[in-house]
């Protein structure tokens, strides 16, 4: 491959080389280095043209002179012009694109600076703000200096909602963003974005909005801050628009999607280029991925030189556009003039030739009229020596023989001269415009190695003017160093009198830099065959240079991770023959990657291998890609096989790439999962317990065999399901915020009831996170039927809460209630009551009728509280014969001595104990809250003391403050 690519630059340079010799008069056979066919051409004459019949022979003469030179114009001049225009293209391109890629360049340092602002902004925001549109809005105005960078900036919540924006305040709460395609872009990445072009809502002009996340203590998305671009402003694409190429050129930008973004007509922004008129093919090709410059036309039919860069920020296209009238106007300047110097030129040679043919045609017009007088007077003959008529016929004959090789040679010197000069100039423009360095230096002893040829290509190449360099020698222009390389070339090639190629060395410039430069040098000859001149030709091939090193690392970088793959990577071409395959096929199939290159899959597989995937090979370089498995006995060894087809531009299968895996330990993990899978079944389907994998879609992907009774169907219409395709829509409303738990990574354990045959049955539900290399796979269920537990907790409940022997609540769930009767009240502010009771002389009752008795009164005393209270009172045991009420909702502290007066009246009737009558009665303590009392035990002491006046009273009664 190098020594193609550089068999062309050696041929241009070459001919650049006879070119120069040309324009400065040396003749090309002095330089035999150059090939044949090019001294072949400039050995040529013109003497094969045949003669035109004409009137007479200086008519002749005269036709074939001028259009010798009009036609020698013509064809210089063109040539000279397509030439130039063609080197103006490629110049003009070059400079075009250069240009777009540094607007791209800067427009993209635009995008990366005002993200990186909005990404500063997003993190200042304090958390205890996140919520406060107030402190929002103080918090954007804060940091107005950032309307430097955007129009206008923004603050929205989760949900769409605007909780600030800078430049109208008015608009919070009033807009909502939720629907737009940046704010939904931006919520499911968590990562600022940068939205497609749109008209704003709030000033209806084109602009661009950026936006940046602000991430709550989970990791979700709290607030997300937006910076509002206009398309137009002076700082962002405003100068976009106002950029000219030439007189009439101009850049654009438009979207990956077509739409335009920005353009001199501002009409045009925001419309699709494929809703206008016509095409662009050039701009299609842009549209799917090519940059540069090409020639063509765009919608309208205008001619001209179109650059296309793609934006790596945004992925747009930014395109300009350099009319070709406007590019090439002086081309076609001198074109016309050339046209009509060549018809001036013309004009004037013509009577020339023509004088010039008479002139030369009268020495012989005298021999005519002088043969005439000889024939008319013989006697003048006599003393003629031209009176022999023989020897007059001959010298004649051979007077008009070398009359006309005379005008023929004289006729052809003309022109011959006339083509030198014109082609002098030619090719001195020619060698200027040569995207090379073109040199000359003298090797007389006179002037002995001075230069005297630099073109205009070497100022830009070298940083070395023309006016410096011409005339002087090697040390008196360049570095010392440098400078005596470059005497030891010329001194080896006048030892030695060949051409010399220098295929690449370093050439610094005088600005410092350095270029790289490929050189061919040519001896001149004089006369003796001694080297008069040497010719130089430098072509700079730094740019080429860095990309063969680029592609060089690219290749050695792409080689490295290849053989450094776990996996056999190849390409097979058309032929079936390998290009290509990386270091693992040695240690597959060994066959080191230096001897698998042109070898067929058949020897490097084997018989057996290959015959496996014959037809696979078939069909994939018929374009359809493979994906299969196989089995290589000789290794023991399965393997995954990818198959997938290159397909040129032309729809033409290139060939196919190969990955090869070895699956062999993926085979034999599943036979052992297959097997620990049928292990863990026949385990789970023996347990009390459902057993349930659910994956990330919310379907089955294993079910014991107990949920077949559970739910009343087949496990083949359960495993391959979805949840809510097999729970009833209420079991699926209890477990669905469970498993969404679940998912999000956290384990979630809950209790549920189900009615199963009329009986309502309990259940405990565990949902857990299954994670898989770090991420989340799935949720493991478990569920247990606890009713059996149910029970006997609810049976311990009552216990724990109840006095056994009256059935009332005991001092542990009087606790609670008085707790909660206090929070009522205070959140009424309704009046509550504590009465404290105990019975009067009930130790004497135990003395008399025993703890039966005792009991029997315990019972009969709690049923009569119970009838003089309300269902929504509470009234429990403490201990012994001490009992409390909680009155709630009383209107006034008297309703509480009613309650009293009627407990009391309640007790006056005797009680029947034991088959016998007896007096029971009891003493009352009460006690109101008061406004700020939030102390059930104080409460409780108070109404202990009031317990207290009423026994000190007498027994019987009741005491206490009514307020």
């Amino acid at each position: 491959m190098t020594s193609w690519r550089r068999s062309i630059p050696c041929w241009y340079l070459r001919f650049g080389a006879a070119c120069s010799l040309f324009s400065f008069g040396i003749p090309i056979s002095r330089c035999p280095a150059l090939p044949k066919e090019i001294q072949n051409y400039h050995n040529t004459d013109m003497r094969g043209l045949p003669f035109l019949t004409a009137p007479s022979l200086k008519t002749r003469m005269a036709i074939v002179a001028v259009a010798l030179v009009f036609v020698t114009t013509i064809l210089a001049s063109t040539v000279s012009l397509v030439l130039a225009k063609r080197g103006m293209k490629a110049i003009i391109g070059d400079q075009q694109f250069t240009l777009l890629s540094q607007v791209a360049d800067e427009i993209d340092q635009k995008f990366y600076t005002r993200q990186r602002g909005l990404q500063l902004i997003a993190a200042a925001i304090p958390r205890d703000i996140f919520q406060d549109s107030d402190r929002l809005q103080r918090f954007v105005e804060q940091h107005s200096n950032f309307k430097v960078l955007f129009d206008n900036l923004s603050i929205a919540n989760a949900q769409g909602e605007l909780l600030a924006n800078l430049d109208d305040p008015a608009s919070r709460g009033k807009l909502n963003v939720a629907n737009r395609a940046y704010f939904k872009d931006t919520m499911a990445t968590r990562k600022g974005v940068i939205s497609a072009p749109l008209r704003s809502a709030l000033t209806h002009k084109p602009v661009l909005i950026m936006t940046a996340p602000v991430l709550d203590q989970q990791g979700n998305v709290a607030l997300i801050v937006g910076g509002t671009m206009a398309l137009d402003h002076e700082n962002f694409l405003g100068r976009l628009a106002q950029v000219r190429i030439g007189r009439t050129g101009y850049v654009f930008a438009v979207t990956n999607d077509g739409v335009i973004v920005s353009h001199p007509k501002q009409s045009l922004v925001l419309q699709q280029v494929a809703s206008m008129a016509g095409s662009n093919p050039g701009f299609d090709r842009a549209l799917a991925g090519y940059e540069g410059t090409l020639e063509g036309s765009n919608r309208a039919g205008a001619h001209g030189l179109f650059s296309y860069k793609r934006m790596r920020s945004t992925n747009w296209i930014l395109g300009a556009v350099y009319p070709e009238v406007d590019a090439f106007t002086s081309i076609a300047e001198v074109e016309k003039k050339a046209l009509l110097a060549a018809i001036l030129l013309a004009v004037l040679v013509g009577p020339l030739a023509w004088w010039i043919a008479r002139r030369q045609i009268a020495p012989l017009q005298q021999l005519h009229a002088h043969i005439q007088e000889v024939r008319q007077h013989p006697e003048t003959a006599l003393a003629s020596p031209l009176r022999e008529p023989d020897e007059i016929g001959r010298l004649a004959r051979t007077f008009d023989n070398l009359m006309r090789e005379r005008l023929t040679a004289e006729a052809k010197a003309e022109a011959n001269a006339a083509e030198m000069r014109n082609n002098r100039a030619f090719l001195h423009s020619l060698i200027d415009y040569m995207p090379v360095l073109v040199f000359s230096k003298s090797m007389r002893p006179d002037n002995f190695g001075q230069v005297i040829m630099w073109n205009k290509a070497g100022e830009a190449i070298t940083g070395y003017h023309t006016a410096d360099v011409l005339g002087r020698t090697d040390r008196e222009i360049f570095p010392l160093k440098m400078a005596q390389t470059f005497e030891q070339r010329d001194r080896d090639i006048v030892a030695n009198p060949a051409p010399m190629e220098v295929a690449e060395y370093p050439f610094r410039r005088t600005d410092g830099s350095v270029r790289y430069l490929h050189s061919i040098t040519l001896p001149i000859f004089d006369e003796h065959d001694r080297v008069e001149y040497i010719l130089g030709i430098a072509e700079d091939v730094t740019a080429r240079r860095t990309a063969e090193r680029a592609l060089a690392k690219s290749e050695q970088r792409l080689r490295l991770i290849t053989d450094n793959i776990p996996a056999l990577i190849a390409y097979v071409d058309p032929e079936q023959r390998f290009t290509f395959g990386n270091r693992q096929y040695e240690n597959a199939y060994g066959v080191s990657r230096e001897k698998i290159e042109g070898k067929q899959p058949s020897e490097v597989l084997g018989p057996e291998t290959y015959a496996q995937s014959r037809q696979q090979i078939l069909n994939v370089l018929a374009g359809k890609a493979q994906h299969f498995e196989r089995f290589v006995a000789r290794y023991h060894r399965w393997e995954r096989v990818s198959y997938v087809p290159d397909i040129d531009a032309q729809g033409t299968v290139a060939g196919f790439f190969s990955l090869v895996e070895d699956i062999t330990e993926l085979k034999q993990s599943q036979t052992t999962l297959a097997n620990r899978e049928k292990l863990l079944r026949a385990v789970t389907d023996h347990l009390p317990a459902l057993v349930s994998y659910i994956d990330q879609e919310n379907r089955f992907q294993f079910n014991n065999q107990p949920h077949e009774e559970w739910l009343g169907r087949p496990l083949s219409a359960i495993t391959g399901h979805k949840v809510e395709e097999v729970y009833d829509e209420a079991l699926y409303a209890q477990h669905k915020q469970h498993f969404e738990q679940a998912l999000e990574g956290r384990s979630s354990v809950f209790e549920f009831e189900r009615s199963v045959h009329g009986a309502t049955h309990y259940y405990n539900a565990s949902y857990v996170p299954q994670f898989d290399d770090g991420a989340l796979s799935g949720v493991c269920a478990m569920i247990h039927d606890i009713t059996a537990l149910k029970q006997v907790e609810n049976q311990l409940r009552i216990l724990v809460r109840f006095d056994s022997l009256t059935g009332l609540s005991n001092r542990l769930q009087f606790d609670e209630k008085l707790a909660e009767a206090i929070a009522r009240s205070r959140r009424s502010e309704r009046l509550m009551a504590v009465m404290f009771l105990d019975i009067d002389h009930f130790k004497s009752i135990n003395d008399t009728l025993g703890h039966h008795g005792g009991d029997e009164v315990l019972r009969e005393f709690a049923q009569r509280l119970l009838a003089c209270v309300r269902h929504t009172d509470m009234v429990a045991r403490l201990a012994g014969d001490e009992f409390v009420i909680i009155l709630e909702g009383l209107h006034a502290p008297q309703e509480a001595t009613v309650v009293a007066q009627k407990i009391i009246y309640a007790m006056a009737h005797d009680f029947q104990i034991l088959g016998m009558m007896r007096n029971v009665t009891t003493s009352i303590g009460i006690a109101i809250r008061r406004d700020d009392e939030v102390d059930g035990e104080a409460l409780l002491r108070r109404a202990d003391d009031a317990l207290y006046g009423a026994k000190a009273a007498g027994r019987n009664t009741f005491d206490g403050p009514v307020a």
